[in-house]
């Protein structure tokens, strides 16, 4: 049993792809780091075979293709990186009270799971615990993402946890917890339809209740 006084304990973590989508349009630092070396690489080959110009003609062309590489994963926009913006402004909206674009994010068929409602609000109960918690109570001063995992659980579906830090103004001292959101795809837009805390600092127990 964790210790009040300790940050809780990780959750297991998510099985997180690493594909080809994701090392070309999220991660593409691996492919840019090889096409640079390879470039180098070859450069200095050739001017050591006395063909110094042909090394400068593959040299530029690695870095074209770097700046290439570059551009297209900035360009693209996959899922997975909607949902790491969705995860964010979920949280910015919720610690700033915002209902209205809360609203927006939570599918019509949200439901959370916690201690104080184990059998779960749907939407219109979730942005009344907002307005209720943290517009009054619980207000918050200011908040950060400090680990996010989002991990595909079917084409439609995408699991997500994160572990959270918020300073309320009341305490003026952080406070830690691991949450986890699933988000759901209608048409082109992704939705939370689920929420529930995994882990929070100086709660002992179950927080989602169930």
């Amino acid at each position: 049993m964790q210790n009040a006084l300790q940050l809780p304990d990780a959750p297991p973590p998510l099985s997180e792809p690493l594909g080809l989508s994701v090392l070309l349009f999220e991660q593409p630092w691996i492919f840019i780091a090889l096409v640079l070396v390879s470039g180098l690489i070859a450069s200095w080959w050739f001017k050591r075979s006395g063909n110094a110009p042909r090394g400068l003609l593959f040299l530029a062309g690695s870095a074209a293709l770097a700046c290439v590489l570059f551009m297209v994963a900035t360009m693209v926009l996959t899922d997975r990186e909607r949902i790491a913006l969705g995860m964010r402004e979920l949280l910015r909206t919720t610690a700033a009270v915002d209902t209205k674009s809360l609203t927006k994010l939570l599918d019509p068929q949200a439901k959370m799971y916690y201690f104080k409602s184990p059998a779960g609000l749907d939407r219109d109960g979730i942005i009344g615990a907002v307005k209720s918690d943290l517009g009054q109570m619980y207000r918050i001063k200011d908040w950060g993402i400090q680990e996010l995992q989002i991990a595909p659980v079917n084409q439609d579906t995408m699991a997500t946890q994160m572990r959270v830090r918020v300073t309320p103004e009341a305490w003026n001292f952080p406070h830690v917890s691991w949450w986890s959101v699933e988000w759901k795809k209608t048409g082109e837009e992704w939705r939370v339809i689920n929420i529930r805390p995994l882990a929070i600092q100086f709660y002992q127990g179950n927080p989602s209740g169930r």
